[in-house]
């Protein structure tokens, strides 16, 4: 479905860039490539949850060279089998370079600025609202603000402020889950647009400045009801369109509409 979409809207890595709101790997069919775009130069991504699972399952077990853990069921149950693929069980060596990457994959992170001004965009997985405060969320300010106290900061000796963000930044399903969110207002003062993922629906919404882009690419080939409103998103900023292919048919017609970004 990405290459579909890519090749739609002519994408050249020699100048165009790719950004995407995490959740690369678990529940498709080829977790390892998809991961291993974090290593083009074009490719540009957010930590989702998804990824967070596979650091607090597998972070030690890279680091000491030892066998993925198979009690790990809050991984597996969510995709996360594929992690055998690339471990061999008779060398007792990763495979792919998987270590290296796997690094990569640990440095990814929790939210992507992008321009400035009117030009500027920010992307986080899930998104930025206050768990102690639903109503609010942060402004451009206050990621600013985070980008420089998170400049030199090491989560490993700071581990009591980890769920605190993560459970904004990589879980939170505040805005999007909200049965009102078709009423909440669409941008907020002070908040960039800031696309975001983690929550699925049939449609594109924007809350709040996010604009969240998650149809479901994963439910390929699944019995959820009408398929066909379900695939993947891609937004061009220049064109504020998106373009969306269904996973009822990911080598199918695209999908065009307009999107508002102010």
């Amino acid at each position: 479905m990405l290459e579909r979409l890519l090749a739609h809207v002519a994408f050249d890595p020699s100048r165009d860039r790719l950004f995407a709101v995490g959740d690369l790997a678990d529940r498709g069919p080829d977790s390892v490539g998809c991961l291993e775009l974090i290593n083009e130069p074009w490719f540009h991504s957010v930590k989702g949850n998804h990824e967070a699972m596979l650091l607090d399952c597998l972070w030690d077990v890279i680091r000491q060279n030892r066998p993925p853990i198979r009690k790990a069921h809050y991984l597996f149950d969510n995709g996360g089998q594929w992690i055998f693929d690339v471990y061999d069980q008779n060398e007792g060596v990763w495979l792919n370079d998987f270590p290296l990457l796997f690094h990569k994959l640990k440095n990814l992170p929790f939210v992507l600025i992008v321009g400035e001004g009117a030009h500027r965009f920010n992307i986080v997985h899930a998104d930025l609202s206050d768990p102690a405060c639903p109503d609010e969320v942060m402004r451009d300010s206050d990621l600013d603000q985070l980008g420089e106290e998170w400049s030199d900061f090491d989560w490993e000796t700071h581990p009591e402020d980890w769920p605190y963000f993560t459970s904004r930044f990589l879980w939170s399903r505040v805005l999007m889950s909200q049965p009102s969110q078709d009423n909440g207002p669409r941008f907020v003062p002070g908040l960039s647009p800031t696309f975001c993922g983690h929550t699925i629906d049939c449609k594109v919404r924007i809350v709040k400045s996010h604009v969240c882009i998650d149809r479901g690419a994963f439910l390929t080939n699944r019995d959820v009801g009408n398929l066909a409103d379900y695939g993947l998103v891609l937004v061009d900023i220049t064109s504020q369109e998106t373009h969306f292919v269904s996973a009822a048919d990911p080598m199918g017609t695209v999908q065009i509409s307009e999107l508002c970004l102010r």
